[in-house]
């Protein structure tokens, strides 16, 4: 089955031991939430880095133990499997000076080998193109630096650790095909970012994804590696991608006959929670915004019931269920939620139980798509289009609230013109082909304007 990873594990560490602390949960409820959601956690060692002093090696490695030593030494997290986040994105994205490039590098292989980062998987440190960033607009350097970072992981271990392949452009898609056959043989799983990430809104005709995965099953079956892998998609953040993912998960395993596991992160829990105090949870069968600003409480949600009943509920579920310590009244005011009579920060035990609520929310999305997308699958492989296509409109108009909006019928299609494409089994040329046609002139990123980057691309391939 697929499974979620929550990102951001620091802050849901320090969440339950604060709830712990206060008395408002036990170790053993922790424990039982953990094993009912997920047990995938993620944490990047980037946190460690402060861009308002110098780059010191000794210092960031020193910093990453003990934010990971913080992170993971209570008993709750014991159950967890971790992975460890590279920062190859603060780097791509010029928060570490070039002369420090080498040095962080480095310190990445250091930490992925002291043994409280390294009892973690971990993503490939991997510099891609996606910012106006002097140090990368060279192309030459780019390929310098990973080809530096690759070698350096494959003397120590790669056993645990994702290759990363990028891809927000055709040329830049070969550009990273290319390191991804050099070092093919020395990773089993795989992680895809890039456009995958960032161009999320934009409208496909099928999902951009499943081409690159669908090269590297590709890839392995030329090689004869037949044995299980895990595919992870770096940073999701709608609930209809979700979908797409366990049904690509079951479609893959009958047509190639590949023991896959697909894997996505995300933020939402933690961000959401945090920034735009709100979470999205099942109410009765459906998904449902709630927002618990205190300007938003009697606002109605579904029906007569407003944000502030959906709090409660939420409330009274984690009580019974979880055996967490909260009473809240049943008609709710700001003050029940907010310090100083409603006009301060969210209470701690607010917002943890908000945090928790929506761990548990997107685990229980992963659950609710599964049936659906058995369904999708047999319908496929039996020719029935018409059935399929019900299927996949059900599910996704559930996680979108209830509404059939233009965007979620693009994402429909494009899940069902991707599953057409898969069942043809296509070569990478042919794969190659369609990513030409389809992307060539989208312009997500300002790089794209840069046309000494372009002309770079253009003479490597």
């Amino acid at each position: 089955m697929a499974n979620y990873v929550v990102a951001g594990s620091t802050t849901v560490s320090m969440t339950i031991k604060k709830l712990i602390e206060m008395n408002l949960w036990s170790l053993e409820d922790a424990h039982r939430f953990i094993r009912n959601t997920t047990s995938y956690y993620l944490t990047s060692i980037a946190d460690g880095y402060n861009t308002k002093t110098s780059f010191s090696k000794e210092k960031f490695v020193n910093h990453v133990i003990k934010l990971y030593t913080k992170t993971y030494e209570n008993d709750w997290f014991g159950i967890t499997k971790r992975i460890a986040d590279s920062g190859g994105y603060q780097i791509s994205m010029g928060y570490i000076p070039e002369e420090d490039i080498y040095d962080f590098i480095d310190a990445y292989i250091e930490l992925l080998k002291h043994p409280v980062v390294g009892r973690s998987a971990a993503y490939m440190l991997s510099l891609d193109i996606i910012a106006d960033y002097p140090v990368f607009t060279d192309v030459s350097k780019v390929e310098m630096y990973n080809r530096t970072a690759l070698e350096k992981i494959i003397e120590y271990d790669t056993s645990n650790v994702f290759y990363v392949y990028h891809f927000v452009d055709p040329k830049l898609e070969q550009f990273w095909w290319k390191f991804t056959v050099d070092y093919f043989d020395y990773f089993n799983n795989f992680a895809i970012g890039g456009l995958v990430a960032f161009g999320r809104d934009l409208a496909f005709p099928f999902n951009v994804y499943i081409l690159p995965l669908l090269k590297i099953i590709n890839e392995k079956i030329k090689r004869q590696q037949f044995q299980p892998f895990t595919f992870h998609i770096l940073g999701v953040s709608s609930f209809t991608d979700i979908f797409s993912f366990i049904v690509f998960e079951k479609f893959l395993k009958q047509v190639y006959d590949f023991d896959i596991t697909i894997n996505f992160d995300s933020t939402r829990a933690v961000r959401e929670t945090a920034i735009a105090k709100r979470i999205q949870i099942f109410y009765n069968g459906n998904l449902i915004p709630v927002s618990f600003r205190s300007k938003d409480l009697h606002k109605r949600v579904i029906g007569d019931k407003t944000n502030a009943d959906i709090v409660k509920h939420v409330c009274d579920h984690f009580q019974k269920t979880y055996n967490y310590k909260l009473d809240l009244p049943d008609t709710i005011s700001a003050s029940d939620l907010y310090n100083d009579n409603g006009n301060g920060s969210v209470k701690r035990e607010i917002e943890g139980l908000m945090i928790l609520a929506s761990i548990e929310s997107l685990q229980k999305t992963v659950e609710v798509y599964e049936e659906d997308a058995e369904e999708v699958v047999n319908a496929i492989l039996s020719g029935d289009i018409v059935r399929a296509e019900r299927y996949i409109m059900h599910s996704m108009i559930i996680t979108n609230f209830g509404k059939k909006t233009k965007k979620v019928v693009e994402k429909a299609r494009a899940l069902l013109n991707s599953l057409e494409i898969t069942l043809q089994k296509p070569t990478n040329q042919m794969i190659d082909d369609l990513l030409f046609r389809t992307l060539e002139g989208v312009q997500p990123f300002k790089l794209f304007r840069n046309k000494s980057i372009s002309n770079q691309l253009s003479d490597l391939f």
